[in-house]
């Protein structure tokens, strides 16, 4: 059983896929379909406001970007491969990707520190 299969009570949110990458893109809009999943938006390039809102993110995101996801009440599922030392920054295709066993795994993501401000501006979630 996958963490995803149950992931407990939570109010319907928006679900965004986030990823700049096509065969991720293609594999997770496949996972999604075969899973039965909705998908509420896609975007190849997203940027902070597009993730201060709570929503369900999907994908792969900076660290700050998956804070901004976190602290605006929304939940981080990221896109996680086992890329070999080969691979890493190199664009690939989805038959590769594939064999890079691709899955979601669910982060929260919190910066530390106190001396920071908020990611996500005031009033913007």
């Amino acid at each position: 059983m996958d963490s995803l299969s149950d992931p407990g009570p939570k109010p319907l949110l928006p679900r965004i896929i986030v990823t700049r990458h096509a065969a991720a893109m293609a594999w997770a809009l496949s996972d999604f379909a075969r899973r039965g999943w909705r998908c509420d938006r896609a975007i190849f390039h997203a940027n902070m406001e597009d993730l201060c809102q709570p929503a369900d993110v999907y994908g792969i995101l900076p660290a700050q970007m998956a804070a901004a996801v976190c602290q605006a009440g929304g939940y981080y599922h990221h896109l996680a491969i086992d890329v070999p030392r080969t691979l890493r920054g190199a664009e690939m295709d989805v038959r590769t990707f594939l064999k890079l066993r691709p899955r979601w795994e669910r982060f929260v993501v919190v910066r530390s520190g106190s001396d920071h401000d908020p990611i996500c501006p005031r009033g913007a979630h």
